[in-house]
């Protein structure tokens, strides 16, 4: 059986994951201290928020995947829009991932750092110095990732992937405000002619015990304040926020990054062998 190395543990690379377990001998790797990627659930002693994806819409990719969530309860309708149906994970979004993983081989809190073909296999380095042998390595990390990789492995690949590009995110957490926060119906809005992209009320979804609110910045601001002190965007956020709510009061902030959020700029097929 060929053995498979997966690096990057969110929505595709555990979707790429299950999808061959049963023809090879497969293993998980990432970087972060657990599965999920963009699939992103954070936890305070009272507060949970989705600070990654907020749903996901039913379309054919995902399917099969809804059909499984649905018959293990993992998922519900948050809201219908425009004809589409949102659903969002009972225990918030990483819950989805950690399901995908079940049964797969994932390694955690590991960097790769080199690769080296000797003797018909891929000799994998990781950031701790130990090292996998496998037959194939398929990276789904965001690509400037994995081109970090290829150049210091000296790994020839298409120049066009040079050229993909990742929109940035800064992400908001409010916990607790002391002022009721309601602006939907199902607690989720993309307000129109502003620096912030979405608002996504925790509570209101059902994840959260308390009041918590998920605001995440424009693609345009988070990149010209991607660098700023944490202080600096978050005062920036809520300036943005009372501009369309003027009662809103926040309570505990917190300030979430991240550099590789949506493709801008793809490589125009579905992937690229090396």
């Amino acid at each position: 059986m060929l053995k498979t190395l997966v690096v990057g543990a969110g929505l595709s690379g555990l979707m790429i994951a299950l999808s061959l377990r049963d023809s090879r001998d497969v293993a998980v790797v990432d970087k972060a201290r657990s599965v999920g990627g963009r699939l992103a659930t954070r936890r305070t002693d009272n507060a949970t928020f989705d600070h990654g994806a907020q749903f996901y819409r039913l379309k054919a990719p995902l399917r099969e995947m809804h059909e499984r969530w649905l018959e293990r309860q993992l998922v519900k309708l948050w809201f219908t829009e425009n004809q589409e149906q949102h659903f969002y994970a009972v225990g918030g979004m990483t819950a989805l991932a950690k399901d995908l993983a079940q049964d797969t081989r994932v390694i955690v809190n590991e960097r790769v750092v080199g690769l080296e073909r000797k003797n018909q296999k891929w000799v994998v380095t990781f950031d701790s110095a130990r090292i996998e042998k496998v037959d194939e390595v398929i990276f789904t990390c965001p690509t400037p990732q994995t081109l970090e990789i290829f150049k210091v492995s000296s790994l020839a690949y298409p120049a066009r992937l040079s050229e993909v590009l990742y929109s940035k995110a800064l992400v908001l957490l409010i916990e607790d405000s002391p002022t009721p926060f309601r602006f939907q119906a199902h607690g989720y809005v993309e307000p129109q002619n502003s620096s912030i992209f979405s608002v996504a009320d925790q509570h209101e979804k059902g994840i959260s015990k308390v009041n918590a609110i998920t605001v995440t910045l424009t693609a345009e601001t988070s990149d010209q304040h991607f660098d700023s002190p944490d202080e600096d965007v978050i005062r920036h956020a809520i300036g943005e926020l009372q501009k369309i709510y003027p009662n809103f009061v926040p309570g505990i902030t917190q300030l979430k990054k991240w550099r590789y959020c949506q493709v801008q700029k793809s490589f125009g097929e579905l992937f690229a062998q090396v």
